[in-house]
């Protein structure tokens, strides 16, 4: 009996010792029992997908437009927690123009624009990526009729916008980004139509709200 008792305590004593010896090696490693391993991904190639409101606006000029159903879609690639480029395609929607002058003669457009940007931001370790957008675009208005002097312009592309990438969801990323692409044009396009007007060149913004996921590889 009394040898079965000490070959229990040996057994116990040896239990504890590698379990302390164990923990001291967690904690020179940085690592506690209850500490939670997994890790946000941070960089790799991404897609992305999003629906939002689109609408056109003049800053001289009184033509505005009524807000449309949009989407963008994107593809990316994130160098660090700091930096990525994207490449996306946008679809506004179709805009029914409101303009004194467009009494006469009705206008609508369903623009489109393609886009290179690059997306500045920070993610945080909680998920949390604040940032911001700065690109060129190249986009096409398609209007119904020709208000502007060209139905095509390159753009600059400006935006912000707010990601949250949980990390239980492993590359899944909630995002919702406001973007504008800005061009000058001639108010109203010389023509036949507008004999009454003398044109002049305005700046015209492309403006869309957006809520969207993104995957990261």
């Amino acid at each position: 009996m009394n040898k079965l008792a000490f070959m229990l305590l040996v057994t116990v004593t040896s239990c504890f010792a590698q379990a302390a010896e164990h923990n001291e090696t967690d904690q020179d490693q940085g690592i506690t029992p209850t500490q939670n391993v997994q890790v946000q991904k941070i960089s790799g190639f991404y897609l992305g997908a999003a629906l939002g409101s689109g609408q056109l606006k003049q800053t001289r000029g009184s033509a505005t437009s009524t807000s449309a159903t949009s989407f963008q879609l994107l593809a990316g690639y994130q160098f660090n927690h700091v930096s990525s480029v994207e490449l996306s395609y946008a679809n506004f929607g179709q805009l029914k123009y409101d303009d004194l002058l467009l009494a006469i003669i009705p206008t609508e457009s369903d623009p489109t624009a393609f886009t290179g940007q690059i997306n500045l931001g920070y993610s945080f370790d909680n998920g949390i990526r604040p940032f911001v957008l700065i690109g060129l675009s190249h986009v096409q208005l398609n209007e119904s009729q020709s208000l502007y002097d060209d139905d095509s312009h390159f753009a600059l592309r400006s935006g912000l916008g707010l990601e949250y990438a949980p990390t239980a969801l492993r590359g899944v990323a909630f995002t919702a980004r406001w973007n504008a692409d800005w061009f000058l044009v001639e108010y109203p396009a010389p023509s036949q139509s507008f004999p009454f007007l003398t044109p002049h060149t305005d700046l015209v913004s492309l403006r869309n709200l957006s809520f969207g996921v993104n995957y990261k590889f």
